[in-house]
């Protein structure tokens, strides 16, 4: 099965662990880059067990509870990270994935959704990974992190990591709201930017060669996708409700409720 966006289509690999880490299969050889088969889906639940372990939670909320629902998982997700998780609920249902991007895709796919020239979207002047990684690249890391409020010498310390070819970081989660949309990171801004920056490091001209000896599957990064379906009414009636707020806010200065 494809999964295709604008700037992304890539196939998706069989796997299912909890908190799980991309890149090298230690029992494959790492001389060549595996092909990615094509797989079943994944369980929602798996998804969730994994983010709530990055997030260092248990999905019970206690170390030795029994299993909770899926149900209890969303709610804790919702808990801990309102605002990246919040399309669990908006646009349910969806579809998951586990897949495997190479370092070019990984760098189409978009930081987390935010509000403009803030965060990460102050991070990356185009707002995908590669224009974060770019700019952490290029700048001074104790200035960056000052003008964008994100945590770059977090990103430097994870791109080290991923630069030692034993190293691998937990999957990160995407979601594409809609099939026509590009998608986003939604958990692992941090850790996704990290292993563009490793790549880029390793294309220069004085690594490269090394790069290609000990590389193997190391250009592969594991992602948990999640795509959401086609809803023409909602789009419409979202789109207009956020014209009829722009005027007011514009004619009167009376700005839309928060929803929450």
């Amino acid at each position: 099965m494809s999964l295709e966006c604008p700037g992304l289509t890539t196939s998706v690999s069989e796997h299912s662990p909890t908190c799980r880490t991309g890149g090298r299969d230690p029992a494959k050889p790492q001389g060549r880059r595996r092909r990615t088969r094509p797989g079943r889906r994944v369980a929602r639940r798996e998804v969730l067990d994994h983010w709530l372990a990055c997030e260092g939670l248990t999905p019970s909320g206690g170390s030795n509870g029994p299993p909770s629902r899926t149900e209890d998982a969303v709610d804790r997700l919702l808990r801990a990270n309102p605002g990246a998780a919040a399309f669990l609920w908006r646009d349910a249902p969806i579809r998951w994935f586990h897949t495997h991007l190479s370092a070019d895709e990984l760098g189409r796919v978009r930081v987390i959704e935010g509000p403009e020239n803030l965060l990460w979207n102050a991070l990356s002047p185009d707002g995908t990974v590669e224009g974060a990684a770019t700019r952490v690249v290029e700048s001074d890391a104790s200035r960056l992190s000052e003008e964008t409020g994100v945590d770059v010498a977090r990103i430097e310390r994870l791109a080290e990591q991923l630069a030692d070819a034993s190293e691998t970081l937990p999957d990160i989660v995407c979601v594409q709201r809609r099939p026509w949309e590009r998608p986003s990171v939604a958990d692992g801004n941090h850790r996704a930017v990290a292993a563009a920056v490793a790549a880029g490091r390793e294309n220069r001209p004085e690594r490269r060669e090394e790069a290609v000896v000990r590389q193997g599957d190391t250009g592969q990064v594991g992602v948990y996708f999640g795509v959401g379906a086609n809803r023409p009414f909602e789009d419409v009636q979202r789109a207009s409700k956020a014209v009829w707020w722009a005027i007011r806010r514009r004619l009167v200065g009376e700005s839309e409720p928060n929803a929450f």
